[in-house]
């Protein structure tokens, strides 16, 4: 069944424009570079589509209960884009839905004693749960021992997600059946297959590769918000040193540090 789910999901979040893809490569909030990009609130953007992930999310909650034997008090969400997908959630189990926001602020039931579980929309690199709305929940008393994401990345995210003492679940988990399944209908073209085949094998060896071929993206991002430019070369820079620099068109790190520190 979940299976299933994950290609409904795939399918609807690909005919909305929900994943970019690109022979060169994208900036990531963790200082990475990658292949894809993908905005999971863009299956909001059509009601069957966004019903079918609601599904989605549902039947895994109803999977955790059903392994665990214990019953769900609270359904939970961090603003802001985990809410479109917790509160229709908590309106179909028939539970009270929970409002955390980033300033610490908690909207909703009295958590005390009673086991929450988290919706959430994306797990990239899971600072979000980490830093707040798991905190938030323990330390007002409430259990929770599961989270539940629309797509999962699967990248640095997973670990966080069992540092936490997690369960984690995905309606898309973006692994390799994933890929595959967007090969086969043709949304994806077979040479950035094979890129995002490259880059799962190892991000280091294929952000390296990708950088040094297209370094004026670096440039680009530099100029526009230096903070995210300059997250992505203290990335990068320890692993390529000065064929770095010389790329970007500087003569050496300290002519580089003149102009972007």
């Amino acid at each position: 069944m979940l299976e299933t789910f994950q290609k409904q999901n795939l399918f609807w979040l690909a005919a909305n424009g929900g994943f970019k893809f690109t022979d060169k490569w994208f900036p990531y909030t963790s200082g990475w570079i990658g292949p894809y990009y993908v905005q999971s609130m863009d299956i909001c953007k059509n009601g069957s589509a966004f019903q079918t992930a609601i599904q989605g999310i549902v039947s895994i909650v109803e999977q955790v209960i059903a392994d665990s034997d214990q019953t769900i008090g609270v359904i939970s969400g961090g603003e802001s884009r985990d809410w479109p997908f917790s509160f229709p959630v908590a309106e179909k189990l028939g539970l009270a839905p929970l409002m955390l926001y980033k300033d610490g602020k908690m909207l909703g039931p009295d958590v005390k004693g009673k086991r929450v579980l988290h919706i959430a929309d994306l797990n990239n690199e899971g600072s979000s749960p980490r830093d707040k709305w798991i905190p938030a929940i323990r330390n007002a008393g409430g259990i929770i021992t599961d989270i539940i994401f629309y797509v999962d990345r699967l990248e640095d995210g997973v670990q966080v997600m069992k540092d936490l003492n997690l369960r984690s679940h995905a309606v898309i988990p973006l692994n390799n059946d994933a890929w595959e399944f967007l090969s086969e209908r043709q949304t994806i073209s077979k040479e950035v297959y094979n890129s995002l085949l490259d880059y799962w094998k190892d991000r280091k060896i294929w952000g390296i590769k990708k950088l040094l071929e297209y370094p004026e993206l670096l440039i680009e991002i530099l100029e526009k918000d230096k903070a995210k430019g300059l997250k992505i070369f203290n990335t990068f820079y320890p692993l390529i040193g000065d064929e770095l620099i010389l790329k970007l068109g500087f003569r050496s790190i300290t002519k580089f540090n003149e102009r972007y520190c």
